[in-house]
């Protein structure tokens, strides 16, 4: 995350009114639009740039859902 994303997340939870983060927005994870319907946005949480990005040990196809692969939000080590 660049300086610049900091100070515009600390400007917008200043604002009045309930912030909102979506899931995975936090760390800059991005959507995988190819899912279709809301499911885009259900992907396994990337936590490191390990095996199937830290969210399981489990093979990728028995994930309940294929990790992102566009490379500007894949963890990278």
């Amino acid at each position: 995350m660049t300086a610049a994303h900091r100070v515009d997340e600390r400007f917008l939870m200043s604002l009045p009114g309930t912030p909102i983060v979506y899931y995975g927005d936090e760390i800059g994870m991005g959507d995988n639009i190819n899912l279709g319907d809301r499911n885009g946005v259900r992907t396994p949480m990337q936590w490191s740039g390990g095996w199937n990005a830290g969210f399981s040990t489990a093979e990728p196809d028995r994930l309940y859902a294929p990790l992102i692969q566009n490379p500007v939000y894949v963890i990278r080590r």
